[in-house]
């Protein structure tokens, strides 16, 4: 039986290792043909290619999604054309990863700051401050998990270890929070609380959706804001 088990799984190995793609690899000119060949308008053959260089043909291609149907290349449509697409992509992203760390710092140290000052340093230990208290008990179980991990790796762990005998202060235990923790954290407060956190800071109230973190802060806290302040740079 282990024999005929033995034999099945290297036969198996053997045909993923003799099945061929059937789209074979292209050289770079070959990319830049193959697009002109779909009706792609390349004004700068040269351009092109250095761009194919550093840039992958399937990245590209994902760009392309709107300017074509299936293989072929809507009219007037250019490289030029994609590639700012592209450019204009990145640089959105690296503006929104840059605001996003700004808000996420800020939101972190106004959660800190309120809880210290209402329930005292050590008061995100105590369930009664919270909503659920089963729920805040699954949450300090996974902090305390995660602080386990992480105390032989991280220095100022490791001193509040040996310092404080493991215990936190808000403002060092919020530092520590991933991005879920944290959405947990502010979800899980007393309603009055994230009710006087939300307007004392954003001017609305704020709300975790189950889909999650990111999504929450991009489009509750970030949007907001920068719709706020493009309408005031535009005044």
């Amino acid at each position: 039986m282990r024999t005929r088990v033995r034999l099945l799984y290297f036969g198996m190995i053997r045909a993923v290792s003799s099945y061929q793609f059937p789209k074979p690899p292209l050289t770079f000119e070959q990319q830049v043909d193959l697009l002109k060949s779909r009706g792609l308008i390349i004004k700068d053959t040269t351009f092109a290619k250095k761009i194919l260089t550093n840039l992958s043909y399937y990245r590209l291609s994902g760009y392309t999604l709107s300017f074509r149907t299936n293989d072929i290349f809507h009219t007037g449509a250019t490289f030029e054309i994609v590639y700012q697409i592209y450019e204009f992509d990145q640089k959105l992203r690296y503006l929104l990863l840059d605001m996003i760390e700004v808000v996420e710092i800020a939101f972190r140290t106004h959660i800190a700051y309120y809880h210290a000052h209402n329930y005292g340093s050590l008061g995100y230990q105590e369930s009664l401050y919270f909503e659920d208290t089963n729920y805040h008990n699954e949450f300090m179980n996974e902090f305390k998990e995660q602080i386990n991990r992480n105390k032989d790796r991280e220095l100022f762990i490791k001193h509040h270890f040996e310092k404080y005998n493991g215990n936190f202060p808000i403002w060092v235990a919020v530092e520590l929070f991933s991005f879920g923790t944290l959405s947990k954290f502010f979800k899980n407060m007393k309603s009055k609380d994230r009710e006087f956190i939300s307007k004392q800071h954003y001017g609305f109230l704020l709300y975790i959706p189950q889909t999650g973190y990111i999504h929450w802060l991009i489009y509750e806290i970030y949007v907001p804001i920068m719709a706020g302040f493009t309408i005031e740079s535009l005044k």
